[in-house]
């Protein structure tokens, strides 16, 4: 069985893609361990350890953040990295998910090396959930991969609600962390059928700027499809309907009603969807 992600309209209420080309001021930025003077910090770049992929999340050409635990080297006892946002109002939402893509690299047992999402109403006291429990130790092959916490029971109805990365290891590789969202509905997994599978889809250039192109091969000849892009924010941008087709080639001109950003291009077929994403830098 075969998954995609399937663009639903949930609301985005908060983001952060770090393309200020800083870590923003109003944030907080400490080891408390009291070992480290340099902890997260921002980059277009990176710092790969040998065949490491680049980091692809969506917007990642303009920036992102990491904490770099392999400059640190090995210190007396684990670091204690914590990167916080400033508030954010959830007083009108019943539910919250934050999602982020990211890359995670650590050298340590997964006892050591723990990564964590904490949630706080009043910036001090935090709530942590362990996330990235299901990268392998000692992986460095994947480019990134898109994390989807639900915090309603800390941020549900809170007016004041502070998110915060943190990461305790030691001598660790690195994370890399971009395009963070708090939004009130999930980006939904859908399960697809064998056709479906096979079927390729390619968004080319990416990033874009003017024009996007859809390339496709189905399995089989379909007699209905659909193409069509949306926004992060769930909102239909724009599609095509398409008849009696199994091969194609689809141009959208990007014009004024299309800002810089992340968007989605979903092939619905009679066999189920497929969708990929891509990012428009005007």
């Amino acid at each position: 069985m075969a998954f995609s992600f399937q663009a639903i309209a949930q609301n985005v209420i908060w983001s952060e893609n770090f393309g200020g080309g800083t870590i923003p001021s109003t944030w907080t930025n400490i080891d408390a361990s009291a070992q480290l003077t340099t902890v997260w910090e921002y980059t277009n770049f990176g710092y790969y350890f040998g065949t490491q992929p680049t980091f692809t999340a969506p917007t990642a050409a303009s920036g992102f953040v990491f904490f770099n635990s392999n400059t640190a080297g090995l210190q007396a006892v684990s670091h204690d990295v914590r990167l916080t946002t400033d508030s954010i109002d959830c007083s009108n939402l019943s539910t919250v998910i934050v999602s982020f893509y990211n890359q995670y690299g650590y050298y340590s047992p997964d006892t050591v090396s723990i990564a964590e999402l904490g949630v706080s109403v009043d910036g001090l006291n935090f709530n942590y959930y362990r996330i990235l429990t299901q990268v392998p130790q000692n992986d460095l092959t994947i480019s990134e991969t898109l994390e989807q916490i639900d915090i309603s029971a800390d941020a549900a109805g809170q007016s004041t609600v502070y998110l915060q990365f943190r990461w305790r290891g030691n001598w660790e590789y690195a994370w890399r962390i971009d395009d963070i969202v708090v939004q009130d509905g999930y980006f939904s997994p859908v399960s697809t059928n064998e056709n479906l599978a096979a079927t390729e889809l390619t968004v080319f250039p990416n990033p874009v700027s003017d024009y996007v192109a859809a390339l496709f091969e189905l399995e089989k000849t379909t007699q209905n499809a659909k193409i069509t892009i949306y926004n992060i924010h769930g909102q239909i941008m724009e599609t095509r309907q398409l008849n009696n087709i199994r091969k194609e080639q689809i141009h959208f001109n990007l014009g004024s009603t299309y800002g810089n950003g992340l968007y989605l291009m979903s092939i619905d077929t009679d066999f189920g969807q497929l969708t990929k994403s891509f990012v428009i830098e005007k």
